[in-house]
């Protein structure tokens, strides 16, 4: 899938926009060069909306989670489903090696199971 990248001196109050225009729940965090930084999921956004008179004054670094795993091409299915079920985000960035860390697309969970379901009925 195609990444939604934003940096994190965004205003946070760009998530919603980009949120709506995309219909995404996750935002991969880059740096000036498109490498990989972090992530802000659903669950990130969602409690933000709960405090919505603080949004204007958030940037999206604040946001930020530093802890999901990426992946690569390379990676196989059983590799990228186990990092899913370690971990509790919709979608991870897609990088073009683990050195660089440049951003070159987005997995999501369930494009993850559609590709695992359609492997297994081929087999």
């Amino acid at each position: 899938a195609e990444p939604i990248t934003v940096h994190p001196g965004d205003p946070a109050q760009e998530l919603l926009t980009l949120a709506e225009r995309h219909d995404a729940v996750d935002f991969i965090v880059v740096d000036s060069d498109d490498r990989y930084l972090g992530m802000v999921t659903a669950d990130e956004l969602r409690t933000t909306l709960l405090q919505i008179e603080a949004l204007p004054l958030l940037v999206v670094e604040e946001l930020m989670r530093y802890d999901l795993p990426t992946t690569t091409r390379e990676e196989t299915l059983d590799v990228v489903m186990d990092k899913f079920s370690r971990h509790d985000a919709a979608s991870l960035a897609v990088l073009d090696d683990f050195h660089e860390r440049k951003v070159v697309g987005r997995i999501t969970r369930s494009g993850m199971m559609r590709q695992y379901h359609s492997a297994l009925d081929q087999s």
